[in-house]
């Protein structure tokens, strides 16, 4: 069996450490290597991890001056020797087959790194939330980095995540982020990945919901290092990949929108708020869907629902268009290639919203129709539009939306 390293910084964690250290030193994979940094903790943290590093011979403790938590796992993968590393959060645990199962998924699959499900608890209310939509798939790098920039089936952090050490050589976490580093690193580290196995239909990672996180906090200057860094992958994609750059933009706006929201529920600075609003309207087309989906968050709806539905509806539009409307051969020929350029558009362009242009070719249709009647189809049409959406969401046939039931608890636990 391979040597595993297990790395888990530490600062001032004594509330939750017992729980962590003992969830990894039961693992069913026996052949593990414990390291854990501690990063200049002021409470019980350090006598705690020297209780253990006495009673399992597996375990070795670092001890450092506070540094921050990019540093002390940069700390960890020097030391590291195994074949394979997973990082662990001091305040988290996982579930015992936690460590054998991500390593079956990479070396039955040839991965280089393999990805887990989260679920979410949160003490005060003694529940536990499932996390993400499940996937029991081999992607390719693409479709990984994709994947995680949406966010829909798995995050950006590097917890529940295992990865092969020769993909990590000369790449460590940005210690000038607090936050973003993880993304940071695991854009670099998923690039030089040959493939990328996730199953979150397995929940082995358990993550606390801590009222004092730092990403559930006011918006401050350390939101600016994420929202920057996803500038940066915006511009190194635009024109290379387009499908990463696209969702690269989603993920930029979905954050500036995310710090208007902790500006204005903390009466922050008029200025901050301007500049994330300037931010979101660069991309304004973009902007635009990212407003529909808001709009229909409350209910749980996925945007992705939206834009079939619309695309639905735009069919029945030219369904009943040809079927009511006299047209001359030359105009039926025109419209027949003007739709399917427009699909072929809609499809391969990633653009979302370019589904709305479908409705465009309908405009022939409307010769000598009355306004009344043209306001009347209208307003079914949205509701119809409506009624799918709500019912491809609720029936599961597509993913919920970027904020879930248990994101918006995330933000109101405080």
């Amino acid at each position: 069996m391979d040597l595993i390293s297990v790395i888990i910084p530490v600062y001032n964690v004594e509330k939750y450490l017992n729980k962590c250290i003992d969830s990894v030193i039961k693992q069913d994979y026996k052949n593990i290597e414990i390291l854990i940094v501690n990063d200049g903790s002021t409470d019980n943290s350090k006598e705690i991890c020297t209780y253990y590093e006495k009673k399992d011979e597996r375990i070795k403790l670092i001890n450092i001056e506070n540094s921050g938590v990019s540093n002390a796992r940069n700390i960890g993968i020097k030391c590291a020797n195994g074949k394979y590393i997973t990082f662990i959060d001091s305040d988290d645990y996982v579930e015992k087959d936690y460590v054998s199962e991500l390593y079956k998924m990479c070396t039955k699959n040839k991965a280089d790194i393999s990805i887990c499900g989260i679920q979410s608890y949160a003490p005060k209310y003694e529940k536990i939330f499932k996390k993400n939509k499940t996937i029991n798939k081999l992607l390719t790098t693409e479709e990984a980095i994709v994947a995680m920039l949406d966010e829909r089936l798995y995050y950006a952090n590097v917890c529940a995540k295992m990865y092969k050490i020769s993909i990590l050589k000369n790449v460590e976490f940005d210690v000038n982020l607090k936050i973003g580093e993880d993304l940071k690193f695991n854009i670099q580290v998923f690039e030089r990945a040959n493939k990328v196995f996730v199953n979150t239909e397995k929940l082995l990672y358990n993550y606390l919901i801590r009222k004092n996180s730092v990403t559930r906090n006011e918006f401050n200057e350390m939101w600016m290092g994420e929202i920057d860094l996803c500038e940066q992958i915006i511009e190194n994609e635009k024109k290379t990949n387009f499908n990463i750059y696209s969702y690269a933009i989603k993920r930029y706006i979905r954050i500036n929108y995310s710090c208007i929201l902790k500006t204005i529920k903390a009466k922050g600075n008029n200025n901050e708020y301007l500049k994330l609003k300037e931010n979101i309207l660069k991309y304004k087309e973009h902007g635009i869907y990212w407003f529909i989906n808001l709009m229909f968050a409350n209910l749980n709806v996925d945007l992705s629902a939206l834009k079939y539905a619309i695309l639905f509806c735009g069919i029945i539009s030219f369904v009943i268009m040809f079927s009511n409307t006299k047209f001359t051969k030359k105009e039926l020929i025109l419209q027949f290639f003007m739709i399917i350029f427009l699909l072929y558009v809609y499809i391969a362009s990633g653009k979302d919203n370019i589904g709305l242009l479908l409705f465009y070719p309908s405009i022939i249709g409307l010769k000598n129709v009355k306004i009344k009647n043209v306001v009347k189809t209208l307003m079914w049409t949205l509701i119809i539009i409506l009624v799918i959406t709500l019912l491809l969401t609720f029936l599961g046939i597509l993913p919920y939306s970027y904020y879930t039931k248990t994101d918006y608890m995330e933000m109101i636990i405080k």
